[in-house]
């Protein structure tokens, strides 16, 4: 271990030379370059979301395999020298969790070279992918392939990995926009080095492990999710067949009081699949904070006034709440669904607008 007094933090619980030693060996199985243990080089494991000091998420150092048999080996040397490890799929999942630890002084295992799709049915509508797989890479490969599927991207977009969003029980926005709920079997290494595959994975000779959900037994899939009982290497996805017809939309409300009646009349239009997709409720500010700088409309202390937020909504063109959703399946279907839609949202004070009248509205 080369020494340097810019070196990361000790696992806790392991002595100086002991995590020399683990360092040895981590270098051993994957290379140099596949072990950082030097801050300098781990700062994009150390940024967080959250409002406390980056010292309390510093890892201790990150370790990058290539293969199923890579992670064996580092759980191998984990459980050795008692290391605690963090995986992560991107670190990309920003919203859900970044690459750093959970708690100071981990190593984190950072799958993004694991980053193979290793299969595409374009018939069953399946895929299987590994961690560092991103929805960008999977979008490119679908339309490289003319593929008629579609993802259901999450809000930290594209540089997500499907495997990492849906462990943390991330959502989309299309009708397959809940992730966990439309993953279809798992190889998972567990801590002692095992290699487990779920649903249909665990049978011999099976065709049907993205098929198939459940196999033989209890549903295992679940407990590999926001949890530590496993490092999950592959995922199998349903992927949404191309629609013939989409019509994304957005409702305008003039005033801060109608979120009521907003709630109150999607409620059963999404219970009722009319609405098959996930529902964006927006407020002008949420919205203008991507295009305007609070100064510019209010220099005060506290919360903005409302005269700053109704000058904002009008040189903005923004309701006090905005809808977003969409309507999928053949034109017939959306028409007919778009009047009932129509119907609801005009009768509570709502402007429809549609994407041909939104023109480069950033969220279509």
């Amino acid at each position: 271990m080369t020494t340097n007094n810019k070196l990361a933090l000790l696992p806790e619980g392991v002595g100086k030379n002991e995590f020399a030693r683990a360092i040895q060996e981590y270098r051993a199985l994957l290379g140099d370059d596949s072990v950082i243990v030097d801050l300098e080089n781990l700062t994009s494991y150390s940024k967080i979301m959250l409002p406390v000091p980056d010292e309390a998420h510093q890892p201790s150092g990150a370790l990058v395999p290539r293969s199923v048999e890579d992670v064996q080996g580092i759980l191998a040397i984990c459980n050795k020298y008692r290391v605690p490890v963090w995986p992560v799929s991107t670190g990309k999942n920003l919203g859900y969790g970044s690459a750093a630890p959970a708690t100071p002084g981990q190593m984190v295992l950072d799958l993004r070279r694991m980053n193979r799709i290793l299969d595409v049915d374009a018939e069953l509508c399946t895929a299987l992918v590994e961690p560092g797989v991103t929805y960008q890479q999977l979008h490119d490969y679908i339309s490289e392939h003319n593929l008629p599927l579609w993802l259901s991207c999450p809000a930290p977009s594209a540089i997500a990995s499907p495997l990492g969003n849906t462990l943390d029980r991330g959502v989309g926005y299309t009708p397959y926009g809940e992730h966990f709920l439309f993953s279809c079997g798992m190889e998972v290494v567990l801590a002692d080095g095992q290699v487990l595959k779920t649903g249909m994975g665990s049978i011999p000779n099976s065709n049907t492990w993205q098929v198939f959900k459940w196999g033989y037994g209890p549903y295992l899939d679940g407990i590999f999710t926001q949890s530590n009982m496993g490092v999950v290497t592959k995922l199998g996805l349903w992927l949404m067949p191309a629609p013939p017809a989409f019509k994304p939309f957005m409702v305008k409300f003039p005033d801060d009081t109608d979120i009521v009646k907003i709630v109150e009349t999607i409620r059963p239009l999404r219970i009722a699949q009319v609405i098959p997709n996930a529902v964006v409720i927006a407020h002008a500010l949420w919205e203008a904070a991507s295009t305007v700088v609070r100064k510019d409309y209010y220099t005060g202390d506290g919360a903005i006034s409302d005269d700053a937020v109704a000058q904002i909504r009008q040189e903005q063109n923004l309701g006090a709440w905005s809808v977003y959703a969409g309507l999928y399946g053949l034109p017939e279907q959306v028409e007919l669904n778009w009047k009932i839609i129509s119907q609801a949202f005009k009768a509570i004070g709502g402007e429809m607008l549609t994407e041909a009248e939104l023109g480069d509205n950033p969220i279509f």
